[in-house]
């Protein structure tokens, strides 16, 4: 079963999305589902995460995770949204990253 939440969060503005992935859904899929829900466009109007990004490889860690029986987040920015994946969950959120990006380290 695939569900979407869908919160405002504190006194921001921020919004965020909650996706549940689907048993036979890929993690890629479940991505762009939720960017297509807070964009309220099709997904095929979205452009490819392969631009962006590397499907294969985030899709063969969560995989490996998985297996291991691994907590791993994976957390990344798409034009104004920053999109966590989870072992079996992927937000998507307006606003900040949640963790400091490469550039903030001081």
């Amino acid at each position: 079963m695939v569900h979407h939440n869908h919160d405002r969060l504190g006194d921001d503005d921020r919004v965020e999305i909650r996706t549940v992935c689907g048993d036979s859904e890929s993690v890629v899929h479940t991505i762009l589902r939720s960017l297509a829900a807070l964009k309220n466009v099709p997904v095929a109007e979205l452009d490819p995460l392969y631009d962006r990004l590397e499907p294969d490889a985030l899709v063969s860690l969560m995989a490996h995770a998985k297996d291991a029986e691994s907590t791993v987040n994976v957390e990344f920015t798409i034009d104004e949204f920053t999109v966590v994946v989870t072992h079996d969950t992927v937000y998507v959120h307006t606003g900040e990253p949640t963790v400091a990006t490469i550039g903030d380290r001081r």
